[in-house]
Order: structure tokens, then C-alpha cells, then sequence
């Protein structure tokens, strides 16, 4: 999330709601709410990410190769996806892996990696995603917007209860049957 398009205040806006703070017409207007937004926002959407092991949020690809090295602990090194959040899996599952702040270093010749990454765009998000986003940026903003520790913590509290209520739904997707397969149902 490199740009902040007024895409992005609909979700400023829903949590600025929450804590009774003042709504953003544009992320440039000079008030505290809009200067504390851009770097909440981007850091709930974060918490958020990293805290969701979903299949939903994952993405797979094989990593290009950056270099070979005849030295040290790991011969290969890989290019790490920009916006690249928590890695979920490596394939082959028995290579040994490393990351570092630009690349992945591994003794593995090939290197797939299924991970979560950081969404382009608000409608990239899931709708269940979005709103654990908005718990989050508003017990962020609750602080210094609403100046308010109490809803600070009533805020924090309510993420944390849907980002458990995601993470527990999760694992009942990879158990459902393939409906596409049987034209009967």
C-alpha cells in the first residue's frame, strides 16, 4: 500500500466513526485524525495481515533467483516478494530457509513459498478482513483523536474477538467438499 487513494478513507472513516472522531474528506486536510491515519492505517492492516494464516490471503510463487554462492551458510538467494508479510510455507518443506531484510536465503535450487501479503487496495480485502482492520484502526486512533484509553482497550478488545472468530472459521474451508465435481449437487 504505497499510495493512499481516498479508496482507502471509507475504512478511515468506518473506524473514525467507532471512537466518535471527526470523518476525512482527504488524507491531506491537516487535521491529527488524517495525519495519525496514514501510518495506523497501514500498520493495523499489517497486525492484521501477519495475525490471518487464511488460504483466502495467501498467494504462491516460486521466488526468482538473485544469486548463487559457493560460501557460507545458504548457497542460494532469492528475491523476497515486496509486499510480503508472514510466509505460511515453504516448498520443499525439508529445505532449510532464511529471511532477511531483501531476500530468502536457502541451500534449497528451487524455492515456492505460500504467504500472506499486504492487500493493493481496499476491495482486495475480504469483507470479514476489513472489518477486524477497522477494530484495529480504531483502537489505534482512540488514543490520540478521541484521547480516550478506555475505548482504546473496548476497541482492542472487539479485534481481538474477531480476529479469533476468523482464524477459528479458517480451518473449516479446507475440509469442505468439492461441489463442483458432482453435478447432482
Amino acid at each position: 500500500m504505497k499510495e493512499y487513494s481516498t479508496e482507502w478513507l471509507t475504512l478511515v472513516n468506518r473506524a473514525l466513526a467507532m471512537i466518535g472522531g471527526p470523518m476525512l474528506m482527504s488524507f491531506a486536510d491537516g487535521t491529527d485524525a488524517a495525519n495519525y491515519s496514514k501510518p495506523l492505517l497501514e500498520e493495523a492492516i499489517e497486525l492484521t495481515y501477519s495475525a490471518l494464516q487464511r488460504p483466502d490471503l495467501a498467494r504462491y510463487q516460486q521466488l526468482p533467483l538473485i544469486s548463487v554462492k559457493n560460501k557460507g551458510t545458504y548457497l542460494y538467494s532469492y528475491a523476497k516478494p515486496e509486499s510480503l508479510v508472514r510466509i505460511i510455507d515453504v516448498i520443499p518443506e525439508d529445505a532449510q530457509w532464511e529471511m532477511t531484510a531483501d531476500a530468502i536465503l536457502s541451500n534449497s535450487d528451487t524455492l515456492t513459498i505460500s504467504y500472506i501479503t499486504l492487500p493493493d487496495k481496499p476491495d482486495d480485502i475480504p469483507v470479514y478482513a476489513r472489518q477486524i482492520i477497522v477494530y484495529k484502526l480504531a483502537s489505534l486512533l482512540a488514543k490520540p483523536v478521541a484521547h480516550d484509553e478506555n475505548l482504546a482497550v473496548q476497541m482492542e478488545n472487539q479485534f481481538s474477538t474477531e480476529l479469533s472468530r476468523a482464524i477459528s472459521f479458517a480451518p473449516k474451508f479446507k475440509n469442505q467438499p468439492d461441489y463442483n465435481k458432482d453435478p447432482w449437487l
